[in-house]
């Protein structure tokens, strides 16, 4: 008859380690083979299971080797658990959150100075930013980030400073026009119409704390502005080798979010990636909650959201020229 018994120490529930170890036996015991187990945690021996078999040790080796079975189940199970929940904790971390619209216009401004190749722009603005210059609130919080963002030193072209939230604005304009016309081999951008501004997106504004002084002549007259000279960026494009057709704008005044997807190079040399910048107020969520967004490199990623993007563009599409003339002709 088999018995077994346990020689060292309580059952351990954690166990890093198993090893077999076959022996003469000694003592009175009846039988030929003394088999052990031994258990290890971190190393340590902590339990010890003899086997004795006075017959054969095929049922004693089957036993163990069943025992050995489970727990390499078990564990197999536990570590893919655990490599699915790292891979998860991956994801997240290169999806960078951002909390409040001082972060998610700051990350865009980083975003903006190193994108290169082709950018896909979707927003309710060309003028990014413009209503939030009256926020008082969000500016000082802009200032305190940039400080320690060292934003201040992204000056190239010379087009501002954008240590406070109004050189931010005008840094972001300015440097979006400045590289459609010198450096985005193609351009991609959603905008709503004249309507949605002013019948939607103002009096909303207007309604949120902060923005008593928005004033829609002001920041409508600004987009104006922004749409001359951007029809004069694109049709300089041919003066930096770049066609003049590459860049396409189309209406949408459906907008589930605002968001930018380029590809991103932070180091001279290094391989250019594709990044997301999503700023999470669409149509259906302007004012409500504190705005938020995320930052991502996760190529399935960026690619759901250029097809989401590619979803918004109308199937008749109008000439670059014909559609500019329509947006300057509806914010006079």
């Amino acid at each position: 008859m088999d018995t077994l018994y346990i020689i060292n120490g309580k059952s351990q529930t954690i166990i890093d380690s198993i090893y077999i170890s076959v022996v003469n036996s000694t003592g009175n015991v009846d039988t030929t083979f003394l088999l052990k187990t031994h258990f290890l945690i971190k190393g340590q021996e902590v339990q010890t299971i003899n086997w004795y078999n006075s017959n054969t040790m095929s049922i004693m080796l089957t036993v163990v080797f069943g025992i050995i079975t489970v727990f390499s189940i078990y564990y197999s199970k536990k570590y893919a658990k655990i490599s699915e929940k790292n891979l998860n904790n991956i994801e997240d971390a290169t999806r960078k959150c951002l909390n409040g619209f001082p972060e998610i216009f700051a990350k865009a401004i980083w975003f903006l100075d190193n994108a290169v190749g082709e950018i896909y722009y979707s927003n309710f603005l060309l003028g990014f930013g413009e209503p939030h210059k009256v926020n008082h609130k969000i500016t000082n919080e802009y200032k305190n980030l940039a400080g320690k963002l060292r934003l201040e030193d992204i000056n190239e072209y010379n087009i501002g400073n954008a240590s406070t939230f109004d050189g931010a604005v005008k840094v972001f304009q300015n440097k979006m026009l400045e590289k459609i016309k010198k450096e985005f081999n193609h351009v991609k951008i959603l905008l709503p119409s004249k309507d949605f501004l002013e019948f939607e997106l103002f009096p909303k504004f207007k309604q949120m704390k902060g923005y008593k002084e928005l004033k829609s002549e002001t920041f409508m007259a600004t987009e104006r502005t922004l749409f001359e000279k951007l029809e004069q960026s694109i049709s300089e494009r041919k003066d930096y080798n770049l066609e003049v057709e590459a860049v396409t704008i189309e209406k949408c005044n459906d907008l589930p979010f605002q968001l930018m997807i380029a590809q991103i190079n932070t180091k001279k040399g290094a391989e250019a990636k594709w990044a997301c910048l999503v700023f999470l107020i669409g149509n259906a969520n302007i004012g409500k909650g504190k705005p938020s967004g995320y930052y991502s490199e996760l190529e399935h990623i960026v690619d759901l959201h250029k097809d989401l993007f590619e979803s918004l563009i109308p199937r008749k599409a109008k000439l670059n020229t014909d559609i500019i003339k329509e947006f300057k002709s509806e914010l006079n």
